[in-house]
């Protein structure tokens, strides 16, 4: 209550320390939990009668996910097995609700014990996929409703602006007219077959882009169940790194003279002067941004109102 009523200062510092806080908190729960898991599997082992199986599970149990399958530790190790259940691959809880990962993760072996295991990224998950179209096609960030009217109530003013930074497309015309060359960007070349001719008014098309190339690619090499790969370790060391980072390539047509009428098809005469093709491509950089958040009668609306290219993601 003391603070009611008072200008916020120094939000983003503050939205600093609580990261970094957050992130000691969460690192040193963890540490904690393992202590005390340990701990707890010795006093079960001093006190009950286990088979070998049961302590092979049991000792398991925080990093083999087979080991959970074991009935036998439930009963004799009630608390032991609570306290595992804080593993990290199993999904995380608050308010009786199950939170999302951002990422699917492949792994390299059913035996988390094998020297050769580890676990490597895969994909964005869907939630985060459907987060980020809807953010996309609204041209805001994506909030729960009456978010707006929680942090600012619907008879207030309220505008911030931050400052992060984030990953960005740097954009470049590389071709523009009927029978023009794409241009390189950088050691990049076009895709083959991507042209302007496959635009209007040579082409069928008024929008065409490639986005599918190099780190795109669902799967990297020939995996069975789980993305365990199919060939004997050791397996190669780029495996789940991003290797490349490939050129967008967007090519669209234009109206040559926006406020005359266009022919409607490319028997009609004019068809050939009234478009204009382009060829655009879109290197992945980091930026800096200076983003304006304003929350106006339940209404929220952002303005990048500052935008520096930093560096290209991977050279």
């Amino acid at each position: 209550m003391t603070l009611d009523g008072k200008p916020a200062v120094d939000q983003l510092t503050m939205l600093r320390y609580g990261t970094v806080l957050s992130f000691a908190a969460k690192a040193g729960l963890v540490a904690a939990v393992v202590v005390a898991f340990k701990q707890r599997i010795w006093i079960t082992v001093r006190n009950k009668f286990l088979s070998v199986t049961a302590l092979d599970s049991l000792f398991a149990a925080a990093e083999d996910a087979g080991a959970l399958f074991n009935i036998e530790i439930y009963k004799q190790a009630k608390i032991a097995m609570l306290l595992a259940a804080f593993e990290w691959r199993n999904a995380t809880k608050s308010d009786n609700l199950y939170g999302l990962s951002m990422s699917l993760w492949n792994t390299t072996a059913s035996d988390t014990a094998s020297p050769d295991w580890f676990d490597y990224y895969d994909r964005p998950s869907n939630p985060l996929i459907r987060v980020a179209t809807h953010a996309t096609f609204m041209g805001q960030a994506v909030s729960k409703s009456g978010t707006s009217i929680d942090i600012c109530g619907s008879s207030w003013n309220c505008t911030y602006t931050i400052n992060f930074t984030a990953p960005a497309y740097k954009c470049s015309e590389l071709a523009s007219g009927v029978g023009s060359r794409i241009k390189t960007l950088g050691d990049q070349k076009p895709p083959e077959g991507f042209s302007t001719k496959l635009l209007v008014p040579e082409g069928n098309y008024s929008y065409y882009a490639y986005t599918s190339g190099g780190e795109y690619s669902d799967q990297q090499m020939d995996t069975g169940k789980g993305g365990i790969p199919n060939m004997e370790p050791p397996f190669p060391e780029a495996l789940g790194a991003f290797r490349t980072e490939p050129v967008i390539w967007i090519g669209y047509s234009v109206r040559t003279n926006p406020s005359d009428a266009a022919p409607h098809n490319r028997s009609m005469p004019g068809w050939s002067d009234a478009f204009v093709p382009k060829v655009i491509g879109c290197e992945h950089y980091e930026a800096d941004y200076t983003v304006l958040f304003n929350f106006t009668g339940g209404q929220q609306l952002t303005n990048v109102t500052e935008l520096k290219f930093i560096r290209r993601i991977i050279e």
